[in-house]
């Protein structure tokens, strides 16, 4: 991920939506058992980015546990009663984002008080290369545009774009949406949808979701070379499925 030095633009208070993490909002949790969906993202900063310039991102500790969290879930248009969305309902989402209700500012747009909550608590964080955050997905987050001392201070250094990674941990229970996806393993096989990660790769051999703990797969690079092979049609499907919901979009 790239932010822009000199680019104001920001994804304001939010949680990933499934096109970041593709995971069914309902698969390893629901809102009538009083658990949330597991998951922990490694945020990693590849530049330094120092705190009094801001340009990496805020965090609200303790919002993915708020008692407003679901109002906080419906103002980014996260319906957590379901699994996956339809095409119509995904175009529907999309045409409400134009409209700045979504993901990255349905929260600034709808809802101000839960706004001020996040704002009221959150941190900057002050990041140095290499650095590593790990947070449970649903931790609320925002990114920070870089201060005009910044942008000055970046420029002086030949700096233009700050590189941040992020690597994204869930069990294998977890299970992936039921609906329309630009997921790679989805559209490899359309028969994954709503399928949990263990089935998906002990029905395919696939390693679209290696595992990592309690140990690495012994065997890991060869099913990567495996999967290696498949990515060019892979991303062929998927700048296909882009482009019919950039025409649809547009219609």
């Amino acid at each position: 991920m790239v932010k822009d030095v000199q680019q104001p633009d920001t994804c304001d208070w939010h949680v990933d939506d499934q096109g970041f993490w593709p995971e069914s909002f309902i698969s390893t949790a629901s809102e009538q058992s009083g658990k949330d969906q597991s998951g922990i993202n490694a945020w990693i900063a590849l530049d330094d980015m120092p705190q009094e310039y801001e340009g990496s991102m805020a965090v609200c500790p303790g919002s993915h546990q708020a008692e407003w969290r679901w109002e906080a879930y419906e103002a980014i248009g996260q319906d957590r009663t379901k699994s996956g969305l339809s095409f119509e309902e995904m175009m529907q989402s999309l045409q409400r984002s134009k409209k700045g209700f979504a993901t990255c500012d349905g929260i600034r747009n709808e809802r101000p008080d839960i706004r001020e909550k996040l704002e009221a608590n959150s941190v900057i964080m002050d990041f140095r290369r290499g650095d590593v955050v790990l947070a449970t997905r649903l931790l609320f987050h925002r990114t920070m545009p870089v201060t005009p001392e910044g942008q000055e201070y970046f420029q002086q250094r030949g700096i233009e774009v700050l590189m941040r990674y992020s690597v994204r941990y869930v069990p294998g229970s977890a299970c992936l949406p039921n609906g329309y996806s630009t997921e790679w393993s989805i559209l490899d096989n359309p028969k994954n949808k709503a399928q949990s990660i263990n089935d998906v790769v002990s029905s395919t051999g696939d390693c679209w979701y290696p595992q990592v703990w309690p140990v690495v797969e012994e065997d890991l690079d060869s099913k990567l070379d495996l999967i290696g092979s498949k990515i060019p049609e892979i991303k062929e499907k998927e700048k296909s499925a882009f482009a019919t919901i950039r025409s649809a979009m547009m219609s």
